[in-house]
């Protein structure tokens, strides 16, 4: 079960990294959002007057970090449970503030909160497992 976990957490986390990357470095490259097809005047009621800071954003939280988190799930990080359980939680905030930012609703945005739920709860599951096990091994030494 462990390992069909980490599988889900790896596919996830990578199409996550894919989208953010190849949609951070749009709107870094094309801050008025032309190479995405999107609107300055969807920025009307943020702080931003053009789609730089976010596309920066989008980026390094969403796509670099994903990778990141991908990374310590290879390697069997120690924390790696907790980072996936990270992830989908920066996913997912990131999500409330654009949609609360842009003040629409795209079928986007339920596709990503959906991967940014999957990652809760599969990093919340592959936390529990680490803990049942610990607590198995310190109950048999005792």
């Amino acid at each position: 079960m462990k390992r069909l976990l980490k599988i889900i957490a790896s596919v996830v986390l990578l199409f996550n990294a894919a989208g953010a990357v190849y949609g951070g470095c749009s709107l870094i490259a094309f801050p008025d959002g032309s190479g995405m097809g999107l609107s300055t005047q969807l920025l009307a009621h943020s702080p931003f007057d053009t789609f730089l800071v976010p596309g920066i954003i989008l980026l390094l939280v969403n796509g670099v970090f994903s990778l990141v988190v991908f990374g310590t799930l290879i390697q069997k990080y120690k924390y790696a449970a907790r980072l996936v359980f990270l992830q989908g939680s920066l996913l997912l905030g990131w999500l409330v503030i654009q949609v609360a930012l842009i003040r629409m609703l795209y079928f986007l945005h339920y596709v990503m909160g959906a991967v940014g739920l999957v990652l809760v709860v599969v990093g919340r599951m592959l936390e529990s497992r680490k803990r049942k096990l610990i607590y198995t091994r310190q109950t048999n030494e005792l």
